[in-house]
């Protein structure tokens, strides 16, 4: 969860109108701010199937919705992965965490 949310930190947009992630790489933010824990090489794939649920998330009236127990079946099948039940509560975690950074 760490790693999630500081990746969600660093997409926020700064006052200057660039992200803090763009801000750092320009050389406008120290490193000590830019540092984020290491995503777990045992979670990687679970990451990747929460970027790519995300990017097909829909979007409603008051924003992004969150990934439903249905999308995520649908992905799932289609891609022939069987992921755990931990796996599939870590990505209701990081989406959780996700759509509470975007209300910040």
């Amino acid at each position: 969860m760490a790693h999630a949310e500081a990746e969600f930190s660093l997409s926020r947009i700064a006052k200057n109108g660039f992200s803090r992630r763009q801000n750092y790489i320009a050389g406008r933010v120290p490193d000590h701010l830019w540092k984020s824990p290491d995503l777990p090489e045992e979670l990687a794939h679970v990451w990747v199937w929460f970027c790519e649920l995300s990017a097909s998330r829909t979007v409603g009236m008051s924003g992004a919705n969150p990934i439903s127990w249905l999308e995520m079946q649908a992905y799932f099948n289609l891609t022939q992965e069987s992921p755990t039940r931990f796996e599939l509560n870590a990505i209701r975690l990081i989406d959780i965490a996700a759509l509470s950074d975007k209300k910040e």
